[in-house]
């Protein structure tokens, strides 16, 4: 084996290793590169962001779902649905969709929902489906609800105060006070277009302290109602008031 020989081997591995490194180059540049296709992914938890790096969109399973942030602050870590978060160009959480299953003892209970946030506080509008099942009985409530909190309603006032109500080990002093943050703080029913858990379809209008006053609907035995409820609480059928 003489020199000239040793030195065509040579070159012809300096030359092997210069295309193997561009190949490698040029593969890890279509890999790597901002633009990626393909046609399918698993993950269990995509995150979505801006050009500041703050979330837009959080796609995940229950275990590793966002916990939620408002005002610029994250939610303490809290059980959360599968699902996808969606948060506005501020950073906070705007709505979402979910999707769970919980089911013990023979009792089944699955629900899906798709709401909207009022700006830096909870859901306000809704797309719901909720299904209960429990020894061959069944209770369905399907439909499309509007909400509101009163004016100035602030999230973290709420959140905190039932925090501290949480606490209270007196179960009827603990219930005393949590519906009266309720009432002050939480949000109210406005509109509801739907199926209801008993098996009644139609329309049902709210003043703003959430109590019934209009309701147009089918009832379980398919007889078409029309009611009006008075301040007192007094219902009145108007299609029997008409006739």
């Amino acid at each position: 084996m003489n020199e000239e020989y040793l030195l065509k081997k040579i070159n012809l591995l300096k030359i092997w290793l210069l295309l193997t490194t561009i190949g490698l180059v040029v593969l890890g540049y279509k890999t790597f590169s901002n633009k990626l296709s393909t046609d399918e992914i698993t993950v269990k938890r995509l995150n979505i962001v801006g050009e500041n790096n703050e979330y837009r969109i959080v796609i995940s399973n229950e275990t590793r779902q966002h916990s939620g942030r408002i005002e610029g602050k994250d939610m303490p870590h809290r059980d959360r649905p599968a699902g996808i978060i969606f948060f506005n160009n501020e950073g906070n959480e705007s709505g979402g969709i979910i999707s769970l299953v919980d089911s013990k003892n023979g009792k089944v209970n699955s629900g899906m929902s798709f709401t909207m946030d009022r700006y830096n506080h909870d859901q306000v509008i809704q797309i719901l489906n909720n299904e209960m099942y429990d020894k061959g009985e069944e209770k369905i409530q399907r439909g499309f609800l509007i909400s509101e909190f009163p004016k100035g309603a602030k999230f973290f006032n709420l959140h905190n105060e039932y925090s501290e109500i949480e606490k209270i080990e007196d179960k009827d002093l603990r219930r005393e006070k949590t519906i009266d943050l309720l009432k002050r703080e939480g949000a109210k029913k406005r509109i509801y277009l739907g199926r209801n858990f008993n098996n009644e379809a139609g329309l049902t209008l709210y003043d703003q302290s959430g109590n019934p006053r209009l309701k147009i609907f089918v009832d379980k035995d398919g007889a078409p109602k029309f009611e009006y409820t008075e301040s007192n609480g007094k219902t009145v059928n108007l299609i029997k008031a008409i006739k």
